[in-house]
């Protein structure tokens, strides 16, 4: 998809793209969450997880900390996803950070 870098801008047009969760990969943390699609902040940063904690939704760090394989993080992913779309709540929905933007038309500088 042909979307905007900025965080917020490029989730509402995921959402507007038709996305019905999403994922948002994080090492410095990020609050984020989008109001028309459930954002997922995914981290695998254990000094980010440390001091951002109550805003990641995913702990990825086992890959890197303790030598986990890929697959078996993206099946725990998977297996979160799943509940989250049968209502699990986000750390944006509890916290209520909920941001929409639209694009710009025109190049910025």
């Amino acid at each position: 998809m042909d979307a905007p870098a900025a965080a917020v801008e490029n989730l509402t047009a995921l959402a507007a793209g038709g996305c019905q969760l999403t994922f948002f990969g994080t090492g410095v943390g990020n609050p984020i969450g989008n109001m028309v699609a459930p954002t997922v902040k995914v981290c695998g940063n254990i000094h980010t997880l440390k001091t951002m904690g109550d805003n990641i939704d995913f702990d990825a760090s086992g890959v890197l900390e303790q030598g986990l394989k890929i697959s078996d993080i993206g099946d725990r992913l998977y297996t979160y996803a799943m509940d989250v779309a049968s209502g699990t709540r986000l750390a944006s929905e509890v916290l209520d950070v909920r941001e929409t933007a639209v694009s710009r038309f025109e190049r910025s500088l």
